[in-house]
């Protein structure tokens, strides 16, 4: 019968390198995932942003083209002014 006591501190010794290893692994991997998702969301509220920044310029020009429609319209050619 083999003596197996004398094996297990070698024994032990590899699984937790194993898992030192696997650990390492997978923390780089979740760093990874966790980058790419940080990214992705970035890149999305820099979109959104601009997308609001374009909208509120538009609606600007909508303003502007209205308010300037309306003094237009108030003004009667000949009359010598507004009415």
């Amino acid at each position: 019968m083999t003596d197996v006591r004398g094996s297990r501190p070698a024994i032990a010794s590899t699984q937790m390198t194993l898992a030192e290893k696997r650990c390492q692994m997978l923390l780089k991997h979740t760093q990874a995932v966790t980058q790419a998702i940080t990214q992705t969301k970035l890149d999305g509220a820099r979109q959104e942003a601009a997308d609001s920044r374009n909208a509120a310029r538009r609606g600007q020009l909508a303003v502007a083209a209205s308010a300037s429609g309306g003094l237009a319209s108030q003004v009667q050619p000949g009359a010598g002014g507004m009415r």
